[in-house]
């Protein structure tokens, strides 16, 4: 077997095994005189969200001798000013590999500050390919070669266009996996009458399910952005918050401990209260291709039936205490009754009380007792 067909060989391996890909994008390099490569995800998303600049989310696999270049470009903010990926897409370059002269004049080449920094690890001179995502994802590859060497020859960069469609093809396959695990995933809770669907780091349906879309609009809306909000306003703040905190969850080791977030959703015409959770999605570091980043799951309340604190400490991440307090509250007991059967003091059962209502989203004891109403059956009405 020659070293083209072991390439080959090699990336369609790494469409089923992303672990594959440091390697990869290893010999590519060496087949193009290139020191490494690196392959990062951008989404259309990033650039603005509901007229709010948004920080991208960084999914990226690069070659060994690029991972401290590429972590310092993460570091100091370039994934968010990256004019390489500006110009590429303003020129539509799309399809093939192309290098900075493409997009940038000499000048900006050696001011703009990518280059810069670029430079100081003897980088700065590239060939890059973008692969269109059926998640609406851009997968980029970036060659770099050094820059005391010059660009990258014609030659080089022909045999780099001989892989083109090859690393295509497995960027897709790839791609396509994450989203059929996505729908998988969405269909598989509506088997339990569970309205659900998966999300995008950016907040966008990936995947929803029947029921999840027949709350739509009443009580789920999907803006002109994609993105996903409540109808109710006041919902939609806690559901924000749930879902930056649900993403950041998914690095953060602080935030690790804390699985599910979860909103209220008051009841609306003939749907039931509801609560929204959000459950992040831990995936490998190096699977760049599945955009999956949480899934929500709407579960109706049903008046009339008090929950047992098992199922609130469950729906509202409240401690084993915070939940009894919360329970009771509900069945009609008051802060001097509940004090007296716990063998509490009415200060500790007010401070609990004080961080349920934090937790659940409401600031009143009668808007926790009308929210607590019991939770029902886990099918909607007609479902």
């Amino acid at each position: 077997m020659d070293a083209f067909e072991d390439i080959l060989d090699r990336i369609y391996e790494a469409a089923i095994v992303p672990e594959l890909w440091p390697d990869v994008l290893d010999r590519i390099s060496a087949q193009s005189q290139s020191v490494g490569g690196v392959l990062f995800a951008v989404s259309p998303q990033a650039v603005l969200i509901d007229e709010i600049p948004a920080k991208p989310v960084t999914r990226w696999i690069a070659s060994p001798a690029l991972v401290e270049p590429f972590n310092v470009f993460i570091r100091e903010g370039f994934l968010e000013r990256n004019i390489r990926t500006e110009r590429a897409f303003k020129y539509n370059l799309i399809g093939s590999f192309f290098t900075d002269a493409e997009m940038l004049s000499g000048e900006e080449i050696q001011t703009e500050p990518l280059y810069k920094l670029c430079r100081r690890y003897d980088l700065g001179l590239c060939a890059g390919l973008i692969v269109q995502a059926p998640t609406g994802d851009a997968m980029i590859f970036d060659i770099e070669r050094c820059h005391r060497e010059g660009p990258m020859s014609a030659e080089s960069l022909a045999q780099l266009n001989l892989l083109k469609s090859h690393l295509a093809r497995s960027a897709l396959m790839a791609s396509r996996v994450g989203l059929n695990e996505a729908r998988a995933a969405a269909e598989t809770l509506g088997i339990l009458g569970l309205p659900a669907a998966v999300l995008s780091p950016y907040h966008c349906f990936l995947a929803a399910n029947e029921f999840m879309q027949q709350l739509m609009p009443a009580v789920v809306e999907e803006h002109a952005t994609g993105r996903i909000h409540l109808a109710d306003k006041k919902a939609d703040q806690l559901f924000m918050l749930a879902l930056s905190d649900a993403l950041a969850a998914q690095t953060d080791l602080h935030k690790a401990a804390k699985q599910v977030f979860s909103v209220p959703v008051p009841a609306k015409d003939e749907l039931p209260a509801m609560v929204a959770h959000v459950i992040p999605i831990r995936r490998a570091a190096c699977d760049i291709f599945s955009s999956a980043a949480s899934v929500v799951i709407m579960t109706p309340v049903r008046p009339a039936k008090i929950p047992s604190a098992t199922v609130v400490q469950g729906l509202f991440d409240l401690t084993a205490a915070e939940a009894r307090v919360a329970s009771r509250i509900a069945g009609g007991e008051t802060i001097s009754e509940i004090a007296s059967r716990t063998h509490t003091s009415e200060g500790t059962i007010r401070a609990q009380l004080k961080s349920v209502f934090g937790k659940v989203g409401v600031s009143r004891q009668a808007d926790l007792v009308g929210l607590l109403g019991g939770i029902g059956s886990t099918r909607l009405p007609g479902a």
